[in-house]
């Protein structure tokens, strides 16, 4: 009996056929593998530049009696100075005192300044009222005579500012020629002010009272 092999051809035909298709689909997962390897190997980097820290100055204008006493830290605020207080006062007398401006801040700053009175009281346009002088960079000083009047110098100094103002409810511009003052940063100016009752004041000025008051404005140059 003859043996037919055409069954055995067909079935090793498809046998092969069938194994190069799986080599044919693993070739190809191994292609697909190794495209994804090759993506990831891309080097990859990055970098954060940082600055230093920014940080804003500060302005702020101090007023005290001595170098050593600065009041009003920080912005605004108010400083009564029982200094320039005259109980009493007779024609002739005066008093003295050393102020300090300071820039405490950080950065330079230009200050202006204005001084008035609480009353009209003790005005007279004439000058024979009560008067206000200042001087930049000079030293108060006080004194009491044997006859018990009382007197107050400006000594030295470099600048006029008021020179024998008469003071009243108007305000007007401390600094000379209603100009602003420079103090650069940690720097003071000194300003001695002094308050008299010229030797002419009227006897219609007894039992009269009023207060100065001042106020200075700093900005930044």
């Amino acid at each position: 009996m003859r043996r037919d092999d055409s069954l055995g051809l067909r079935a090793r035909t498809r046998a092969v056929t069938r194994s190069r298709r799986a080599r044919a689909l693993l070739s190809l997962g191994v292609v697909l593998g190794l495209g994804a390897v090759g993506t990831a190997a891309y080097f990859t980097d990055d970098a954060t530049l940082g600055t230093g820290s920014v940080a804003s100055g500060v302005l702020d204008l101090e007023l005290g009696p001595t170098t050593e006493t600065f009041l009003l830290d920080g912005p605004g605020g108010s400083w009564h100075f029982a200094v320039v207080q005259l109980a009493d006062v007779f024609p002739g007398e005066s008093v003295a005192m050393d102020l300090f401006i300071k820039n405490g801040g950080t950065t330079p700053l230009t200050f202006t300044g204005e001084a008035w009175s609480t009353t009209n009281d003790l005005y007279r346009a004439d000058g024979t009222g009560l008067l206000v002088s200042t001087r930049r960079g000079a030293s108060a000083g006080n004194s009491t005579g044997s006859t018990g009047y009382r007197s107050g110098t400006c000594t030295g100094g470099t600048e006029d500012w008021w020179v024998d103002h008469p003071i009243s409810t108007t305000a007007r511009v401390l600094t000379p020629s209603d100009a602003s003052v420079s103090v650069g940063a940690g720097d003071a100016v000194r300003v001695c002010m002094l308050v008299r009752f010229p030797a002419t004041a009227p006897s219609t000025l007894q039992q009269m009272t009023a207060t100065l008051r001042a106020t200075f404005d700093a900005v930044q140059p």
